[in-house]
């Protein structure tokens, strides 16, 4: 009975233990909810040293319409300032916590410009879009580094089809 006993307080720790190692340290969460809203505002401002410094150099990047791009060429996009947010409005965030990689799954209402060529003429043409997207952060080289980026063009209001924010 003795033996009993021992394993399954055994097995309650190693559960404990990996409840308690699965749940992020609040500080990765603050970290991360903080690094969201500085990608939001570099966005907003088209600010390539956010860019520079915060894309891995492996960094890939799927757009809406299904283009990739990497780190250099999200740095030219914002250099040429091809896209100019008006406004990024999030409405819905969900941050999970694995080690040290982060995922953030948001919703955002976004109105933007975006530069459209004619014959002889460049002009910037505006739209609101409401967008899904998905940003992979990992931790390395002494901080977080974003590692992958997708988004897609969603007509989804917020927690339609969604779990709730956390």
């Amino acid at each position: 009975m003795r033996n009993c006993a021992g394993l399954w307080l055994s097995a309650i720790c190693l559960a404990l233990a990996g409840w308690a190692f699965a749940q992020a340290p609040p500080d990765a969460r603050q970290e991360i909810e903080q690094l969201e809203e500085q990608a939001r505002q570099a966005a907003l401002k088209g600010d390539m040293a956010f860019v520079e410094k915060y894309d891995a150099a492996d960094f890939v990047g799927i757009l809406a319409n299904g283009y990739t791009h990497g780190k250099a060429d999200e740095i030219e996009s914002r250099r040429m300032s091809k896209y100019t947010y008006q406004a990024i409005d999030v409405r819905e965030r969900k941050i999970r916590i694995y080690g040290n990689t982060a995922i953030c799954n948001t919703l955002a209402s976004t109105t933007f410009s975006r530069e459209q060529k004619g014959y002889r003429t460049s002009y910037y043409a505006q739209q609101t879009e409401q967008v899904r997207f998905t940003r992979v952060w990992v931790k390395q080289e002494g901080g977080w580094k974003i590692v992958s980026f997708q988004a897609t063009r969603t007509s989804l209001q917020p927690s339609e089809g969604a779990e709730t924010n956390q």
